[in-house]
């Protein structure tokens, strides 16, 4: 049995075959997805990988679909209700949709990512033993699970030199330690070793890897008839802050053209080749450094934390906005055409708010005087007046975000400050 759940979504009576789509957990920025498409004059079919995604719960949006459907483990039967509708195609709207995802496109035969290879899209070991095998720059590590293991493959691979542990597979820095010697590399492994991670998966094994010295980027991209289009590029700077060595501070949008960004450009096509990515929004993190552009990891789905948002205003375009030019052409049976890059018209910078106090939220200060500096352009405050605010350790302990949007980057630097400023005394506590 395939379960329906009233999530909001309208009901489905005489099915039109070939006019709809499936969007699978459409979370966080997957929510923009319908919207969208229903322009297109597609009807969108939601489908929830697991019972209870409570991170990002609150962001679905269930007016924008026709259906919901919960699926339960039965993976044939969710493919035969799902081929009533004859879809056109079908996206991962969040991290933790892309297994079934690919495996629903894979079984239905349409436009989407192969299931034979979304392990290694998923996987942060594979996906560097894949860039290794295909001769491009990658980050040398081991997967283990045990003390000993660790510690061995620390003094004798890495010779002791930093390095960093981590989930095999989470997201949004979770679990993601900096480690300097072998207590450090311990310590990381057993806080990460069977616990269940951001993205409800069991670490069964933990990644010990190089640490990449250099600045980090974001190349957030689409893929269609075999082509790559980079539809925006971030500088992600990131710091040091309770006890944790990877942090969010800010993220600022870049011209698409420069040394540097065609060099991330041309490196990313080339790991998406790598990968089989084919089809959809991807969003992949990597580190400029001494040998060049290096993977951090692969994200095969839409970028995260409104960038999607910040790059239409900066560009008038953006992943989501491609994606439904790619179905609409889709549609049509038109040729997509690519451009030869994006075009920047305002500046704009992210900034992840970092708690470094914890307590019951009883109000707000400073929002007024945010709210009025020249580049603001919107804020996004997570914890509630009643709820628990916790120290910041990852993306998911951030508290909210405020984005600044303008012409000059001077002005928006300027504000960066002040918001740094206002930060301290935003939440009042108990």
């Amino acid at each position: 049995m395939v379960a329906v759940y009233d999530m909001g979504c309208e009901a489905v009576n005489d099915i039109e075959p070939g006019k709809y789509c499936i969007i699978v957990d459409a979370f966080s920025s997957g929510s923009l997805y319908a919207p969208h498409f229903n322009t297109l004059g597609l009807k969108c079919i939601h489908v929830q990988s697991k019972r209870d995604i409570k991170l990002v719960a609150s962001t679905f949006k269930g007016k924008d679909f026709v259906v919901h459907y919960q699926y339960n483990n039965d993976i044939e039967s969710l493919v035969n209700t799902l081929k009533q509708y004859n879809p056109l195609f079908i996206l991962p709207g969040f991290h933790t949709s892309v297994f079934l995802a690919e495996e629903l496109g894979t079984r239905l035969n349409i436009p989407s990512n192969s299931s034979k290879s979304t392990q290694i899209r998923m996987d942060k070991f594979l996906m560097h033993t894949r860039l290794k095998q295909r001769g491009l720059n990658y980050a040398r590590g081991f997967l283990v699970n045990s003390r000993d293991e660790i510690l061995t493959r620390f003094k004798h691979e890495f010779k002791g030199k930093p390095v960093v542990v981590k989930p095999s597979n989470s997201a949004g820095s979770d679990s993601v330690f900096l480690c300097k010697d072998g207590n450090e590399v311990v310590r990381a492994f057993e806080t990460i070793i069977s616990e269940v991670n951001a993205m409800d998966v069991v670490n069964e094994k933990v990644l010990i890897q190089e640490y990449l010295e250099g600045t980090e980027y974001i190349v957030n991209s689409v893929t269609f008839q075999g082509r790559h289009i980079i539809t925006d590029i971030w500088r992600s700077d990131k710091i040091k802050s309770n006890g944790t060595d990877f942090i969010y501070d800010k993220t600022v949008i870049l011209e698409a053209e420069g040394d540097v960004q065609n060099e991330l450009s041309t490196y990313n096509k080339q790991v998406l080749d790598a990968v089989e990515f084919t089809f959809g929004a991807c969003h992949n993190e990597l580190i400029y450094t001494e040998r060049g552009p290096v993977l951090i990891e692969i994200n095969p789905r839409v970028s995260g934390g409104h960038l999607p948002e910040i790059a239409y205003e900066c560009t008038g375009m953006g992943q989501i906005m491609w994606v439904r030019n790619v179905i609409s052409d889709l549609m049509t049976g038109k040729k997509v055409e690519k451009p030869v890059h994006y075009n920047l018209y305002k500046k704009a910078c992210s900034v992840c708010l970092i708690s470094r106090h914890e307590g019951i939220v009883r109000g707000y200060k400073n929002l007024e005087k945010i709210k009025s500096l020249r580049s603001y352009h919107g804020m996004d405050i997570r914890v509630g007046i009643g709820e628990r605010l916790v120290k910041t350790v990852d993306v998911w302990t951030g508290p909210g975000m405020v984005v600044l949007i303008h012409e000059d980057p001077k002005v928006i630097e300027e504000d960066y400050k002040e918001v740094r400023e206002f930060e301290e005394g935003l939440f009042d506590l108990e």
